[in-house]
């Protein structure tokens, strides 16, 4: 009869550490998930480009002259690098 009670113990214990380590990787999934949510990357396009959520029925202005779109985009890359270097000179 020892035996068994030494048997269930175990069964017990064993138990409890898959209970104590379930919620302890669902805490960290959950956290996970908000920081998911939360991110937003450094640049995030402008214009027809920019994200949208669906079925937000938002009309956006459909590209004309995609050559001169590339080169907007293109254009404000270049200045926005422009501008990172020119604080990392001032700064230094």
């Amino acid at each position: 009869m020892s035996d068994l009670g030494d048997m269930e113990d175990e069964i017990f214990k064993k138990r409890q550490e898959r209970e104590v380590s379930f919620r302890l990787r669902d805490k960290q999934k959950k956290e996970r998930m908000k920081r998911m949510k939360e991110f937003q990357p450094s640049w995030v396009p402008k214009g027809q480009f920019e994200p949208q959520a669906l079925g937000q029925g938002r009309q956006v202005p459909s590209i004309v002259n995609p050559r001169q779109e590339a080169y907007n985009m293109r254009m404000q890359g270049m200045r926005m690098s422009f501008e990172r270097s020119q604080i990392l000179t001032a700064e230094s």
